[in-house]
């Protein structure tokens, strides 16, 4: 029996997302200019002086919108999220709150404006990643993860958190109410040493129900031990970090809309030397194996400091759209099998009366679907309509057994769809 949804109108915004499936994640900002991740300021002992001189060298000469959302419509991407401002400050908008932001270099640009009338006129759903966290604001108040932690004359300074507050509710409400409909708020992160009072959590959500009451709101704004403590705010999506449930995300007995977001190779941002892409097969499986479970797959890019998404990405994007133009159908709108069990080594993903089974570990010549004796009416590869048969003789009990071709048709995920009577 299917469990209800966590909170109980989330379906009523959700709808399109639970139909879509796949997003493109975009991280990029100034930390693709040293090209060794987003975390680089804090990470690499870089003075802030130097970090904050790549503003005068920003200069993406070939970024083009309407080429990413190309790029991501290619790929059978439905949506958008775009990081409006990761964790070192820097706003990849045109924000009236700050001088940090790429107006202010030589681009000079509001790339964000660029890219959401890029989205707008694609039909493509569009979403803004905006940190919580803010290394480079005067007064956000050093904690744990900030790259001044371990410097005790910074921990000493008296900061006014407040005014950063204020900064942070002013920057969100600009992003909502400057760049036509927000269809996701991709909000990152509250870490250990602070709660969701040091965001004004209360305040900054009912500002963003107010102003776009159809935005699907991430679960990053609060944190909570974990276990099936309830949000102290409620909102929309669960988040998976580069890992896949093992099952549907459920939170107090109730499910939840769930993504998972994964990198391409090991970081988010830029990373020259990165070369650990992960192979189509591995991405297409992914996403196979998110929407099995109920969820969806928000895959990330990190374009470069000139604009280009890497043509390694860009490839097996490709290939990934090419297998969605033959296979879509077990993706988009369908979800998970709730009563049937795979087969090992099988998934299976179900869109109202049409059941799909992911062949992810290519059988030697059948294959055995439990409980479907008497329930099969036919069966067929997705990828071209051709009839799968039988095998009568090795049907026992409940169940039913495929014939298969000897070598497996699809090198990424063959699906057989299952008519069921």
């Amino acid at each position: 029996m299917s469990l209800p949804y966590l909170p109980a109108d989330v379906m009523e915004r959700a709808d399109w997302f639970v139909r879509d499936r796949l997003g493109m994640f975009i991280h990029w900002g100034l930390y693709a200019i040293p090209a060794v991740g987003e975390w680089v300021l804090k990470f690499s002992g870089l003075p802030y002086e130097e970090y904050r001189a790549f503003a005068k060298r920003f200069n993406p000469v070939q970024f083009d919108a309407r080429q990413w959302v190309r790029i991501a419509q290619d790929a059978g991407m439905k949506y958008m999220v775009f990081t409006t401002k990761h964790h070192d400050g820097f706003c990849m908008f045109d924000n009236p709150h700050t001088e940090w932001k790429i107006t202010r270099t030589p681009f000079g640009r509001d790339v964000t404006a660029e890219l959401a009338e890029a989205c707008h006129a694609a039909g493509m759903k569009l979403g803004f990643y905006h940190s919580l966290i803010d290394w480079m604001h005067p007064q956000y108040a050093i904690c744990d993860n900030h790259p001044l932690w371990g410097d005790a004359k910074a921990r000493a300074e008296k900061r006014e958190h407040g005014q950063y507050i204020e900064y942070l509710h002013n920057s969100v409400r600009h992003l909502l109410t400057h760049y036509g409909q927000v269809d996701v708020l991709w909000l990152d992160f509250t870490p250990p040493m602070k709660t969701s009072e040091d965001w004004g959590a209360g305040e900054l959500m009912a500002m963003v129900r107010k102003l776009m009451p159809k935005v699907l709101v991430n679960d990053r704004l609060d944190r909570h031990s974990g276990g099936n403590e309830a949000p102290k705010f409620p909102n929309d999506l669960s988040l998976a970090e580069q890992v896949l449930p093992s099952g549907p995300m459920t939170l107090q007995g109730r499910r939840r809309v769930w993504e998972a977001c994964v990198t391409m190779n090991e970081h988010w941002g830029y990373a020259a030397a990165d070369r650990s892409f992960k192979p189509t097969r591995a991405l297409v499986r992914m996403l196979a194996r998110c929407v099995g479970n109920g969820g969806n797959l928000l895959l990330n890019v990190g374009p470069d400091a000139l604009g280009r998404i890497p043509k390694e990405s860009v490839e097996r994007l490709q290939q990934m759209g090419a297998w969605l133009g033959d296979q879509g159908q077990a993706i988009y709108g369908a979800g998970q099998e709730e009563e049937l069990t795979p087969p090992p080594g099988c998934i299976y993903t179900r869109q109202g009366r049409r059941l799909f089974l992911h062949v992810l570990e290519w059988p030697y010549m059948w294959i055995r679907l439990p409980g479907l004796q008497g329930k099969l009416k036919f069966a067929s590869l997705l990828r071209d309509g051709s009839k799968v048969g039988t095998i009568d003789w090795a049907s026992t009990g409940q169940d039913v057994t495929l014939a298969l071709p000897f070598d497996e048709p699809d090198g990424l995920d063959t699906v057989i769809e299952l008519e069921l009577g």
